[in-house]
């Protein structure tokens, strides 16, 4: 009986240790922490631009000498409208809008069998239907709409310029009052460049992080 008892506790003591040691190499492994070369500055998403996600693309007026029509997507009345028509409107506050240099831009929320769904008001999201056969504006997607556009503005602090499109990357040193220029995009990643002629900087941001857009989109310098 004895013997017995003395064959028990042998294997009690044999898995306890047994425990012990694993319970201590889990610890262990997980309780190392991770460490890089360089330090990895995330994004504010919180401080979002815009969601990607709430749109397809943008709507950009080529031809301002023409009105166009626009639907509404409830009781399917018209409207005429023309650019010097849309400062009166209080109704419209599009994406971007400038009397003096033709600009007019909306958003695109989907496009349908023959209508794009555009937002004409930025406050209220209002929508309105515009014709796909409309030649007066021009859909682009969000990587072209980002490389026609003049320049774009960043928070350097949590979106710092990098040699490379890669996070670990290095950072270069934030550039006081340069005006930057987009150049192309790949993947998240937008190549800007500033200076001046002969002697133009080039770098690495992000432009979005998931849905979260992390520049603002400039139409002149």
């Amino acid at each position: 009986m004895m013997k017995i008892h003395l064959i028990t506790l042998f294997f009690i003591i044999i898995s306890c240790s047994e425990n012990k040691k694993n319970k201590v190499e889990a610890i262990n492994k997980d309780s190392i922490p991770l460490v890089s070369e360089k330090p990895i500055i995330l994004p504010d998403t919180n401080n979002c631009k815009l969601k990607i996600d709430q749109t397809i693309g943008f709507l950009k007026m080529i031809n301002s000498g023409q009105s166009f029509i626009l639907k509404d997507i409830n009781d399917k009345s018209t409207i005429n409208v023309s650019l010097n028509k849309i400062k009166t409107l209080n109704a419209f506050l599009p994406f971007a809008y400038h009397n003096d240099y033709n600009l007019l831009v909306f958003r695109c929320v989907e496009r349908t069998k023959e209508f794009y769904k555009i937002i004409v008001n930025e406050k209220s999201n209002k929508t309105m239907l515009l014709s796909d056969k409309n030649k007066n504006f021009k859909f682009q997607s969000w990587s072209e709409h980002i490389l026609d556009a003049c320049c774009i503005g960043f928070e350097y602090k949590s979106n710092p310029i990098r040699e490379s499109k890669f996070e670990k990357a290095n950072i270069i040193d934030e550039v006081k009052d340069a005006i930057f220029f987009p150049i192309k995009i790949e993947g998240d990643w937008l190549q800007v460049k500033w200076g001046e002629e002969k002697d133009w900087k080039y770098g690495w941001i992000l432009w979005k992080t998931g849905n979260c857009v992390l520049i603002e989109i400039f139409y002149f310098a």
